[in-house]
């Protein structure tokens, strides 16, 4: 009933439909009302199924009526904008795991084999290893328009196709029209707007491919992108030569002895330590994003642990052949 991905923990309203609690305003009968995103019009309501009505209410009761308050004030705000409120989370003491990884089973690819949804960016698509797996194992791929014609090349046919198709050709734009979704604003980039389709369809975890290569500018926005709407749904990048996870929280990887890994912390004033890495730190501050990289894996998982509130973004490189 009740799943976690993360920091995030997801309770499922339908057979289908899986939403984070934090997301939830409020629950009356056999309806579910979701807080308002900025591009809604108005919220979006769920029915529940008669036969798991009352045991899903009443978990989303007990959510809702535990310090009220404070599940709002967390869930209505962003790191930077609670530290300009100056208000904070408190630190977490007991350890997240990502992929819902554990001690008994830290295997990377049947972890990353439970995000069923991903995203295909157009940058260099995914020739090997876990990123064209996830892609042979999606129930849902959403396509940004650039990438649409690589990805039909390689055989895959897309759940939905985001953009604002300035890059399409016509031919393309005749063959996926029923499942089109044009977005010509031009205040988000197509990966966003891929994202933004994700949040109104409920569709998580999501797990992001090709947005690495052809442009390095466009890479370096796309690990923003991955910083920025972490917050909102449990996400991954997963690239040719590695994964890249955005933690807000203590959290534990899974890992093989040897892996190099490398973390990035772009908050100055965030403590961090290290277990489980070669080169172990205590409640070390970087100062610069280099500091933290480089880093190796001495077993099957390894934990950063954030003293305080923060993005972190750790990335694990795939073995050498």
């Amino acid at each position: 009933m009740s799943l976690k991905f993360g920091e995030e923990v997801f309770v499922r309203i339908t057979t289908t439909v899986l939403v984070p609690y934090r997301s939830i305003e409020s629950c009356k009968g056999d309806r579910v009302v979701l807080k308002k995103m900025p591009w809604e019009e108005a919220p979006t309501t769920f029915r529940l199924e008669p036969k798991t009505q009352v045991q899903v209410s009443e978990k989303i009761t007990a959510f809702l009526q535990e310090s009220p308050s404070s599940k709002s004030k967390a869930s209505s705000s962003t790191p930077a904008a609670r530290r300009a409120a100056g208000t904070r989370r408190s630190p977490q003491t007991t350890k997240n795991t990502i992929f819902a990884a554990s001690k008994e089973s830290s295997s990377m690819q049947a972890d990353l084999m439970s995000y069923k949804t991903v995203i295909v960016a157009n940058g260099a698509f995914p020739e090997r290893g876990e990123a064209l797996e996830l892609l042979q194992h999606a129930e849902h791929i959403i396509c940004c328009d650039g990438a649409i014609d690589k990805l039909a090349a390689h055989g895959f046919s897309p759940t939905a196709v985001v953009g604002d198709c300035d890059s399409m050709r016509p031919e393309s734009m005749e063959r996926w029209a029923a499942i089109l979704h044009p977005d010509r604003s031009e205040e988000y980039n197509d990966l966003q707007k891929a994202l933004k389709y994700c949040l109104r369809e409920h569709l998580a975890p999501v797990a992001l491919v090709g947005c690495e290569g052809l442009r390095e500018d466009h890479f370096i926005a796309n690990l923003s992108i991955l910083a920025t709407y972490g917050e909102m749904l449990p996400l991954v990048m997963v690239t040719q030569e590695g994964i890249f996870n955005v933690l807000y929280q203590t959290a534990t990887l899974p890992a093989h002895c040897g892996q190099q890994v490398s973390v990035f912390c772009k908050d100055p004033n965030l403590p961090l330590t290290f277990h489980g890495l070669k080169y172990p730190v205590k409640h070390r501050i970087f100062q610069h994003l280099w500091e933290g990289s480089l880093n190796e894996a001495l077993g099957s998982a390894f934990t950063i642990e954030l003293h305080g509130e923060g993005t972190v973004l750790v990335y694990r490189a795939n073995p050498r052949d």
